[in-house]
C-alpha cells in the first residue's frame, strides 16, 4: 500500500508517523492490539477514563458470556447425541443378537445350503418378514458382522460423560478483557483508530464510551446475514443459547432414564 492510500489517523499526525501505526496494526495480534487499547484509554481524562475502560469491560464481558456458553451448547450437542446413538444401540442389540443366532441356525440346518452371497439371499428370503423385518440387506449384513471384526458392531458401551447442569462443563471461561481479543482484528483496528481521533479533542473525549456501549448492544443480539459486519456475530445470542442448554440438559436427563431402563431390560 503507497503512503497516499494509508488512512490518516489523526489530523496531527506526519506521514511517518501514519505508516508507523499502520504497520503496527497490520503486524499485532489481537491480544496486542486489547493491550494497546487499554494503554490508549489511559490518555483521556480521568473522568472520561473510568467510562471507556468500563464501557469495553462491559463489551468483553457480553463476548465472554456468549462465547462460555456457546461452548456450553456445542458440548451439550455433542454428549445429548453420544446419549442417542447409545439409546439407539441398546434397542437395536436385542434384534442383532436373534438375527445372528437366526443366521447360525440356519446355515445349520440338515440338507443342502446355497454358499456365499446366495446364502445370505437365502436366509433373507426366509427371515426379511420375521426375525430380519425393518431392515434393509445391507443393514442385516452388517449385523452379521462378528463382533471381533474391525467392522462388526458390538455391545454397546455407555458414554462416559453426563451433565446436570452447566457448572459441570469444563470449556474456557474468558475473562472480560481476554475475551475482547475474540475480536475480529478489523474491529479492533477500528477502536484504535476512533480511540485515537477522539483522545486530544475534548469535546470528543466522551464519544468512544458511547461508541462501545452502542457495539455492545448491537453485538448482543446475532447476525443473520450469512457474512457478519463489523461488530456482529452470527452465535445466537446468550439468552437464546441459555435457554437451548437448558433444553440440552432437560433432553439429556431424559434420555439417561430412558437407556438406565433399556440396560435393565436387557441386564447391561
Amino acid at each position: 500500500m503507497t503512503q497516499s492510500n494509508i488512512p490518516q489517523y489523526h489530523h496531527s499526525y506526519s506521514e511517518d508517523e501514519n505508516l508507523s501505526i499502520y504497520k503496527y496494526l497490520k503486524s499485532a495480534t489481537n491480544k496486542n492490539l486489547v493491550e494497546n487499547i487499554f494503554i490508549l484509554c489511559q490518555s483521556y481524562p480521568e473522568e472520561h477514563q473510568k467510562n471507556i475502560i468500563e464501557a469495553f469491560l462491559q463489551f468483553g464481558k457480553e463476548i465472554a458470556d456468549r462465547e462460555y456458553l456457546n461452548n456450553c451448547y456445542n458440548e451439550l450437542l455433542r454428549c445429548v447425541n453420544a446419549w442417542k446413538k447409545y439409546k439407539y444401540s441398546l434397542e437395536t442389540y436385542p434384534s442383532i443378537m436373534k438375527i445372528r443366532e437366526a443366521y447360525r441356525l440356519y446355515k445349520e440346518e440338515p440338507g443342502k445350503l446355497p454358499e456365499g452371497s446366495l446364502l445370505f439371499d437365502s436366509f433373507m428370503a426366509k427371515y426379511e418378514k420375521t426375525v430380519c423385518a425393518g431392515y434393509a440387506y445391507s443393514t442385516v449384513q452388517q449385523f452379521l458382522i462378528s463382533e471381533d471384526k474391525k467392522r462388526g458392531i458390538k455391545r454397546p458401551k455407555r458414554p462416559k460423560d453426563f451433565y446436570h447442569s452447566l457448572q459441570e462443563i469444563a470449556v474456557k471461561q474468558y475473562l472480560p478483557k481476554e475475551a475482547l481479543a475474540l475480536l475480529k482484528k478489523s474491529e479492533l483496528e477500528d477502536i484504535i483508530i476512533t480511540l485515537l481521533e477522539c483522545a486530544d479533542a475534548p469535546e470528543l473525549q466522551n464519544r468512544p464510551s458511547v461508541i462501545i456501549s452502542f457495539l455492545t448492544s448491537k453485538y448482543r443480539f446475532p447476525s443473520h446475514k450469512k457474512s457478519a459486519k463489523l461488530f456482529t456475530s452470527t452465535t445466537k445470542g446468550t439468552l437464546d443459547l441459555k435457554d437451548n442448554c437448558d433444553r440440552l440438559l432437560k433432553e439429556l436427563k431424559q434420555l439417561q432414564k430412558e437407556t438406565t431402563q433399556l440396560e435393565e431390560e436387557q441386564n447391561i
